[in-house]
């Protein structure tokens, strides 16, 4: 299974159309807020599933906080981060996803991407699609099979 992951996009349309040219062959397209408006441009345009949770720019919006959903017999969690403080440390999002049982704990809200493995949680955060206070403008493919996960950053 192949795993687009995106997050922090706040409506540069631009970077969205060159960040979904790339990732044409993968199966699910997970957002992870900031700006919410933007996944509209990404139904339109991405033929697999997209799945969304709301962030702290997301005012009004209904898409939920939180999501654990299981996707190729993975656990996945699913924050824009800002309820767990991900800016100060990853540790109480580090501890939920033990309690929820996830593998995989996606988050944005930090603009900044990283991928570590702590306590057997691969805690992955794709950075900004059009902010970055990191490297440059990414997003994160994660590929998964029975027992395996590889979760790679990207630039634009």
């Amino acid at each position: 299974m192949r795993i687009a992951v995106v997050s922090d996009t706040h409506e540069y349309e631009i970077q969205i159309m060159k960040f979904l040219d790339k990732v044409q062959d993968c199966d699910y397209i997970l957002h992870l807020g900031d700006c919410v408006k933007d996944v509209e441009i990404i139904r339109r345009h991405f033929k697999g599933k997209v799945i969304n949770v709301r962030g702290n720019c997301d005012l009004g919006n209904v898409a939920p906080l939180l999501i654990n959903e299981e996707i190729d017999g993975h656990r996945i969690l699913m924050s824009h981060g800002h309820q767990f403080s991900v800016k100060s440390n990853v540790m109480s999002y580090l501890y939920k996803a033990l309690e929820s049982q996830a593998k995989i704990a996606l988050f944005g809200h930090t603009h900044i991407e990283g991928i570590e493995v702590v306590e057997g949680v691969h805690l992955i955060n794709p950075g900004s699609l059009a902010r970055s206070k990191g490297k440059g403008n990414s997003y994160c493919i994660i590929e998964t099979e029975k027992d395996k996960i590889d979760a790679k950053i990207m630039y634009l």
